[in-house]
């Protein structure tokens, strides 16, 4: 229970402070949604949001004199005004005092009341109380029957961190009256989850989260491990089975350890988990038995694919990461498929060579015949044309000459495609 005694000082959450929130109400004047941020330092509101006009005098810093921690999530502050005003030439000052009721959802969202009349001679309208002239109450006055009296209920407004989306629950509404909390049979209150594990309220009953090494449903078991099996042709030495105690494996003489690890560490779950495994290009995962420590998961190559790298079986280990690399995974492909996919092009380039290849050694035949050939040198020719004279002898002799040089230029060539082409069928 607690005490709703104040020593008029003021304690804000500890995850409200120095945070800009995204402020969420209802505008009590016009009725109207409005959205907009607010900067709350360690004990104040400056230059903020709600800002105010008193008679003239405008309003918008504000400090926390007191507040009433109601329970573990519920919190009652005031913040009075910096600045004073008056309500006319003669009168005395007065100051602006807001009583929020303060609920905690999560670290990122709150949700609070105004417990304030709404008074009409500020502007805009808004849920404050106005001290007396000259008579304003000290700090440490009682807050809920000083600062923070209603006649007509509140409306809820919200303080959501910026950056995030927690949702308010459906169930939000406020405590009343003032010193009430809304979690006053709140069954995680105390605390029924031992050696520091997180009770979580389900209404009607709780749920544990156990801290490392503990277990059961209010976590006073101590967590083991089970031995691992025997194993053969090894000696070892343990310290234990409870968490962080280890086994040491050694291979007896004449063998060598060629896989698996030769020291296993007790270890919970919640301290061992692996990340999520990453996507792999044309590759499943076949099955995979969990991310905590040992787990494993199994891929599998897409059909027409096959691993070129990479392990397709990888193992949680005790560093928290997935031992191996990903599978590589590459489209198959055989000689086979290969000759028949581009049979068709290779028969149309060997008929391209062989025929490039006829052409060369015709050419080089036809040269090397020519090299060795006798011929009448044109010169000869012009000498008797000058001369004017052609002895019939001679011409006979010429064309005879030219008859033999023919076929034995045509035999000489003959033979040396036969030659040439069968080298180079041998070959």
């Amino acid at each position: 229970m607690y005490s709703s005694m104040s020593d008029a000082s003021c304690a804000l959450p500890a995850d409200m402070k120095n945070t800009v929130w995204e402020y969420n109400y209802t505008d009590v004047s016009g009725n109207s949604e409005h959205s907009t941020n607010l900067n709350i330092a360690t004990t104040t509101l400056q230059n903020s949001v709600i800002n105010l006009n008193a008679f003239g005098t405008t309003i918008r810093d504000w400090t926390c004199i007191n507040s009433l921690d109601v329970s573990d999530t519920t919190t009652v502050v005031v913040f009075k005004s910096d600045t004073s005003f008056t309500s006319g030439p003669s009168s005395g000052n007065r100051r602006l005092y807001l009583c929020m009721k303060l609920t905690k959802v999560t670290t990122d969202l709150y949700y609070f009341h105004l417990l304030s009349d709404i008074e009409t001679s500020i502007f805009p309208y808004e849920r404050v109380f106005i001290s007396e002239e000259n008579n304003a109450p000290r700090d440490d006055a009682p807050m809920c029957s000083t600062f923070c009296q209603y006649t007509d209920s509140p409306n809820i407004r919200t303080l959501r961190r910026q950056g995030t989306n927690d949702v308010l629950p459906n169930d939000a509404s406020l405590c009343e009256p003032c010193e009430s909390a809304c979690d006053m049979n709140d069954i995680c209150n105390p605390n029924p989850c031992q050696n520091n594990g997180t009770s979580i309220d389900l209404t009607d009953s709780f749920n544990c989260t156990c801290a490392p090494g503990w277990e059961d449903d209010n976590c006073t078991t101590v967590m083991t491990c089970d031995y691992p099996d025997t194993v053969p042709h090894t000696t070892n030495v343990t310290s234990g089975n409870e968490l962080d105690d280890s086994i040491t494996f050694s291979c007896a003489v004449g063998y060598e350890n060629i896989s698996g690890d030769t020291l296993i560490t007790c270890r919970s779950d919640a301290q061992v988990k692996c990340p999520n495994p990453s996507f792999v290009t044309f590759a499943v995962i076949s099955s995979q038995t969990g991310s905590h420590y040992l787990d494993k998961i199994t891929y599998t190559c897409d059909t027409g694919y096959e691993r070129i790298g990479g392990n397709l079986v990888r193992t949680c280990k005790e560093d928290k990461q997935w031992n191996g690399t990903p599978p590589v995974c590459s489209v198959k492909n055989t000689v086979t498929k290969i000759l028949r996919q581009y049979s068709r092009l290779i028969t149309v380039g060997g008929l391209i060579i062989c025929g490039l290849l006829v052409v060369v050694i015709a050419f080089c035949c036809l040269l090397k015949g020519r090299s060795k050939d006798t011929y009448m040198d044109t010169s000869t020719i012009d000498v008797i044309l000058q001369n004017k004279t052609w002895d019939l002898e001679d011409a006979h002799q010429t064309a005879t000459n030219e008859n033999k040089r023919r076929k034995d230029l045509n035999a000489h060539l003959s033979k040396c495609l036969k030659d040439k082409f069968r080298v180079t069928v041998m070959v």
